[in-house]
């Protein structure tokens, strides 16, 4: 992996995508550019603001190595944080501030994840969400959500919502780094890849927009890997070169000077249904036609096991019996 300074590529975004530039993690990153990756040399306020990062980020590191020491306990094989923590350890470890951590994620083992409830019900200070639906959630299904010292943590049974590839090889190759002074398993990074772009894809498809900074990030990413052709070739194995192929095309409308080359993916009739959205960046007009070309086989069990779970969290919002919802 390439150092993140030598690492940060121009990521100016297109004309037609200009207001998007406010982002707040595109003008840290182009900063800390401009500013060869010196944190103390980057201006105010994103001086601030980095250093409001790196405290909640120190935060969250420690609450990430005690989930993990705590579901390690409660029978949990393996659990590999994933996303912010993973960043953290890995690209961002020289400018830990670079971004925040929306909430702690975390990746076990799909044997495992049926001990989740139980560890979850079973710890002080652990408070879930959904707590009524817990157990039938280790079923149905793909992360238990809690609350623990005011910060969200989401524990992953998989990465996608249904089983369109096999993730076993992110535990096998998993390497060992220390998370606030304690050994903990990461994925290779070629693997945290993989992860952010099911991620951000599926943001897309959830959302029907992809942010400015998930592009961004990910650019930075690959930039640091610095091997596309390897990383396609992942995808390919993990039967998701058609996410990749996504993924590097959005890149590649959106960036000036995109990381990725328009011989590096492959442009399918369905990206049609990307369109710039007015005062916005690239979003979806027919959401149905870009699931079926990334789930195939799996798009109609995606969509009944999605209203499978929409019936409880309609009834969690009920009001009390004798009442209407």
């Amino acid at each position: 992996m390439i150092p993140l300074p030598a690492a940060i590529p121009d990521l100016t975004p297109r004309s037609p995508f200009a207001e998007t530039g406010n982002d707040d993690y595109l003008r840290m990153i182009s900063a800390l550019r401009e500013a060869d990756g010196d944190p103390d040399r980057l201006p105010q306020p994103l001086a601030m603001r980095y250093r409001h990062h790196l405290a909640q980020n120190i935060v969250k590191e420690k609450v990430c190595r005690e989930v993990i020491r705590r579901l390690q306990e409660g029978g949990v094989t393996t659990a590999l944080p994933i996303k912010g923590v993973h960043l953290l350890q890995t690209l961002y470890r020289d400018v830990p501030g670079i971004r925040p951590m929306v909430d702690i994620d975390i990746l076990v083992p799909r044997a495992d994840f049926r001990k989740v409830p139980a560890i979850v019900r079973q710890t002080p200070g652990w408070h879930p969400v959904m707590e009524r639906w817990l157990e039938a959630r280790s079923f149905l299904a793909a992360d238990i959500v809690f609350v623990t010292h005011q910060i969200t943590v989401e524990v992953k049974r998989d990465l996608l919502l249904v089983p369109l590839a096999d993730f076993g090889s992110l535990f096998a190759g998993a390497e060992t780094t220390l998370i606030a002074g304690t050994p903990v398993r990461i994925p290779r990074f070629e693997h945290a890849l993989l992860v952010f772009l099911v991620h951000h894809v599926g943001d897309l498809l959830h959302y029907r927009r992809i942010e400015p900074r998930h592009l961004a990030e990910f650019s930075v990413m690959l930039a640091s890997f610095g091997d596309i052709a390897a990383f396609r070739e992942t995808c390919r194995v993990l039967r998701l070169e058609r996410w990749c192929d996504l993924m590097f095309f959005l890149i590649y409308t959106f960036f000036e000077h995109p990381v990725v080359a328009a011989a590096d993916f492959a442009i399918h009739p369905v990206f049609t249904c990307i369109e710039k959205k007015a005062g916005e960046g690239l979003g979806i007009r027919k959401v149905y036609p870009l699931l079926s070309f990334l789930y195939r086989q799996w798009t109609l069990p995606l969509l009944l096991r999605n209203a499978l779970l929409f019936f409880p969290k309609k009834a969690l919002k009920c009001r009390p019996a004798g009442k209407n919802c």
